[in-house]
Formats: C-alpha cells, structure tokens, sequence
C-alpha cells in the first residue's frame, strides 16, 4: 500500500480548520425570540433567555473532531 500524499494532509487539515470555523460561527446565530419583539434574546420582563442546546450540542461535538482532525493531520505533515 502506497503511503498517502502530503498534498492530502494540506487539503485534509484547510478543510477541518474551515469547518471548524463555520461550526463555532454558526453557534452565534443560535438564538431565538423569546421575547416577542422580533428581536432575539432580548428579553422584556419575559422568561430567562435560554440558548438553543438541541442544535448546539451536535454543532460542538462536531467542531471538537474537527479539531482533532486538524491536530491529527497536522502531526502526519510535521512527521510528529
């Protein structure tokens, strides 16, 4: 079996730095309107802002491998 290229690593390690980035990203826009102004998480004597944790969980677990991804492939290109 042929060992793999470096070129793989280089793509693999971009593609789970972005990914990562998306996913920390995209856990800002979680918010809902609880309060009914239209404008979320701005409470107006209502119930306590509570963040979305059904879509945030999934959205952390997988930046966290994403992550480990990124280490991993790194260490294949620095030969670690």
């Amino acid at each position: 079996m042929r060992p793999i290229d470096g070129r793989f690593w280089k793509v693999l390690l971009f593609a789970s730095i972005c990914f990562t980035f998306l996913g920390l990203f995209s856990l800002t826009g979680l918010r809902e309107n609880i309060s009914g102004d239209s404008i979320p998480n701005r409470p107006q004597h209502g119930p306590p802002i509570e963040y979305n944790w059904d879509k945030a969980v999934p959205i952390v677990i997988l930046t966290v491998l994403s992550i480990a991804v990124a280490v991993f492939s790194w260490h294949q290109l620095n030969g670690l």
